[in-house]
């Protein structure tokens, strides 16, 4: 038997792994991106580019140098771009510096003409919360018909009108879309009632003390009450 048949399998080398090329980008890849984000972005689609071996070339003229450095630095972003060659002028004409003002201007007006419809609605609303406002405040029968004290009536209409107000706002905001304001003003009044509380302690716990002194009724409206040297009448 000859020798080589006596190996059970014949002999194979291990052959290295062919290495994968990474995925590469080619510069009309990069161009074409660039060129359809750009042109998504009002400010930038004046902005000529050119893409050589991953170097950006960028020319054309912008309005201000705020915007020249914004799309150089929104290019460098890109996959694939190597390099960026700014090439790009900014606008010294009197015309073309003018009409983005001008357009946002008109903007604004047609902004300010779409909203009147709500305008009106909210000035309508102001005047019903002022309506109604003063309509609680001249409420006097409840308290003649229940026999409630004058002086725990006028508590509760004062707090029923802060209360009356403060919804209306809330709805008035709602209807403006500034809702998220309503969060910010609440944060700031608490603040604010805090620092006041501590201010005007004194005349707080004078205040408590005829809230209660009308609760527990010890007199009532035109009493003549004596206290050591001071008389009058209650009001």
């Amino acid at each position: 038997m000859p020798l080589w048949a006596q190996t059970d399998a014949p002999l194979q080398e291990e052959l290295p792994a062919e290495e994968i090329p990474a995925e590469t980008v080619s510069d009309q890849q990069v161009q074409d991106r660039i060129e359809s984000v750009l042109g998504e972005i009002e400010a930038f689609q004046s902005v000529e580019i050119e893409v050589r071996n991953g170097v950006v070339i960028l020319g054309g003229i912008v309005q201000n140098a705020q915007t020249r450095e914004s799309v150089v630095g929104l290019v460098e972003r890109f996959e694939g771009v190597i390099w960026v060659h700014d090439q790009v002028s900014v606008a010294t004409d009197v015309e073309t510096r003018i009409m983005p003002a001008v357009d946002r201007l008109e903007r604004l007006a047609r902004s300010f003409v779409a909203y009147i419809p709500v305008g009106l609605l909210v000035v309508l609303l102001i005047a019903l919360l002022w309506w109604l406002g003063s309509l609680l405040t001249r409420w006097e029968a409840p308290a003649r018909r229940l026999g409630i004290d004058p002086l725990i009536w006028a508590l509760f209409r004062r707090v029923a009108r802060a209360g009356l107000i403060l919804v209306g706002l809330i709805f008035i905001f709602d209807i403006l879309g500034v809702s998220t304001l309503v969060g910010a003003l609440l944060g700031t009044a608490g603040v604010v009632g805090i620092a006041l509380g501590f201010a005007f302690q004194d005349i707080a716990e004078n205040y408590l003390a005829g809230v209660l002194m009308s609760i527990r009724q010890p007199f009532v409206v035109n009493d003549v009450i004596k206290i050591r040297e001071h008389e009058g009448h209650v009001m």
